[in-house]
């Protein structure tokens, strides 16, 4: 509604809890943050953004967008081999906590494809969301409960960074490849990963292989591989540290991760 020529961006990518500081992790006796704790729960901001969103730019409401997801979870949808495989490989990690393996192994085990997969409590929350707003996730008994359940096993989530959470507008990051602009959404989104195999495919001549040979998925596993080593090892919240991203982004940077690129 109303476009324009200025592009924004919309980070909703969610904060980490305000008590969590490298002096707080330092004084836990902890090095590094396990994947599948709470200390690598960020509050969530995807339905601030879409509220946000909706508000801003949409022609519906937040109820009419939801209705098609509450009646999913609700009814139940079929499970497609692709998410059967994978839900097959991730049985250890579910059974690790006791609420995921009540929710995602039915009956003690994944679902199959074919099987017709209800989630009665998500439809409740999504129907609280759609009937209250952003409030209804934030504010109330769905933060309680996750902030309850967060703080049981160590997290340092509070109520407050709950109904403190607000997404906000961004310029977005651009590079040129081959004559295209393509903008994505600066860190701590991962956006930049997509820039730099972008800067590092540009100058190989990638018709000189068909797409499913070894020679170009090569090529594009190795841009890959560069690319997230520098996300992961650069990307974090902007409001705790500088990031470094043009120079991340620069033809000299960019042109030394082609150079590691070997074609045999």
């Amino acid at each position: 509604m109303g476009g324009g020529d200025d592009l924004i961006a919309l980070n909703g990518s969610g904060h980490s809890p305000a008590a969590a500081t490298i002096d707080s992790f330092r004084a836990s006796g902890g090095d590094r943050i396990d994947l599948t704790g709470p200390h690598a729960v960020t509050v969530p901001g995807a339905i601030d953004a879409w509220a946000r969103l909706l508000k801003d730019h949409g022609t519906m409401t937040l109820s009419e967008v939801l209705e098609p997801a509450i009646r999913c979870a609700e009814e139940g949808y079929v499970v497609h081999p692709r998410s059967a495989d994978s839900w097959q490989k991730e049985i250890g990690k579910l059974r690790h906590d006791p609420t995921a393996a009540r929710i995602f192994l039915p009956d003690g085990r994944p679902p199959v494809a074919g099987d017709i997969f209800r989630q009665p409590e998500l439809a409740a929350t999504l129907q609280r969301i759609a009937r209250v707003g952003p409030d209804g996730f934030y504010r109330g008994p769905v933060a309680r409960d996750l902030v309850d359940r967060l703080q049981a096993l160590g997290g340092l989530h509070t109520l407050e960074d709950f109904e403190c959470q607000a997404c906000e507008y961004v310029n977005p990051i651009t590079s040129n490849y081959r004559g295209f602009d393509v903008h994505q959404c600066p860190p701590n989104g991962q956006g930049i990963a997509v820039l730099l195999m972008l800067g590092i495919l540009e100058k190989f001549d990638l018709s000189e292989f068909s797409p499913n040979s070894a020679e170009r998925l090569h090529l594009e596993s190795e841009a890959t591989r560069l690319a997230f080593h520098i996300s992961d090892q650069t990307v974090a919240d902007p409001r705790q540290i500088e990031l470094p991203t043009e120079d991340l982004l620069s033809p000299e940077h960019i042109a030394g991760l082609r150079n590691r690129v070997r074609l045999n």
